[in-house]
């Protein structure tokens, strides 16, 4: 009875945790609790609790070994936040490469998409921040913006911005279904500014995954040995779409054809007041 209550406590911390974003868990714990790492790639990549905050370092594969909090499934629109801090001052040579960005939707290792800033790249801009990327995978395969082209990379030049890998940064990316319901709208801020003139990038072919649960997370790659703080990680619902709604029978039928290779992980989703 006492391995019960004690059992059930722990459950109902966990949760609490959870629901209020990155929350305190032991320290030195990889891979804390409520979140996993996917698209694995390597054994180096790591993700450690130091406090209130989520430590990350040891990734070299590029838009791979991502930290996901599984705990939370999401639909519709929303917005996903984090601080991050690397360890990198300039200049910034253009032999190296620093990502440091958000995964602000994940159904899976072939469907997912990643926001990131980045410096260094054979940019030739030793002091300022190359570009944010906002980009992924559907099915496998390139994203589809919404006149139907395939895209691997949309570059938002940050021609200008001096702001510093080791700097503390507020990066938030916000989901938004398309006036028309024919795709999703990705658009990233920095410090609470939009992170270019392009402010949004609009992808297709998520929408037919409406009635399937999203997660999200974090993200940090370097070439080198960059260590990057991650802390106050928040997910804010502005609008919670049914599943189903404004699909097609076509998009209904691959949406739960889709399920049955999803994540699949069935918990309480978090409630948050509208932005």
């Amino acid at each position: 009875m006492k391995k019960y209550i004690a059992g059930l406590i722990l459950a109902v911390v966990a949760v609490l945790s959870c629901s209020a974003g990155i929350a305190v868990f032991a320290d030195g714990a990889d891979a804390p609790q409520g979140w996993e790492k996917r698209l694995v790639s390597g054994d180096t990549a790591t993700y450690t609790m130091q406090e209130d905050t989520i430590v990350a370092s040891g990734n070299h594969d590029r838009m791979r070994n991502v930290l996901l909090n599984v705990s939370e499934e999401l639909y519709g629109d929303y917005s996903v936040s984090v601080t991050v801090q690397g360890s990198k001052a300039p200049p910034y040579a253009d032999n190296t490469d620093y990502q440091l960005g958000l995964v602000p939707w994940y159904i899976d290792d072939n469907n997912y998409v990643i926001a990131y800033m980045e410096w260094g790249a054979d940019s030739g801009r030793p002091q300022e921040m190359r570009c944010v990327q906002i980009t992924g995978r559907i099915n496998g395969k390139l994203l589809a913006n919404r006149n139907g082209n395939f895209v691997e990379w949309t570059d938002l030049w940050q021609d200008g911005n001096t702001t510093a890998e080791n700097s503390e940064i507020e990066f938030k990316v916000t989901k938004t279904r398309s006036a028309s319901g024919g795709g999703d709208m990705f658009t990233a801020y920095i410090n609470g500014m939009s992170a270019a003139s392009t402010q949004l990038v609009e992808f297709r072919d998520t929408v037919m995954y409406d009635a399937v649960p999203a997660y999200a997370g974090i993200y940090a790659f370097s070439l080198d040995d960059d260590t990057a703080v991650f802390s106050g990680y928040s997910v804010t619902h502005t609008e919670r779409i049914t599943p189903f709604r404004q699909m097609s029978p076509w998009g209904r039928r691959r949406a739960i054809a889709a399920s049955g290779s999803s994540v699949g992980i069935k918990t309480s989703t978090t409630t948050s007041s509208a932005a």
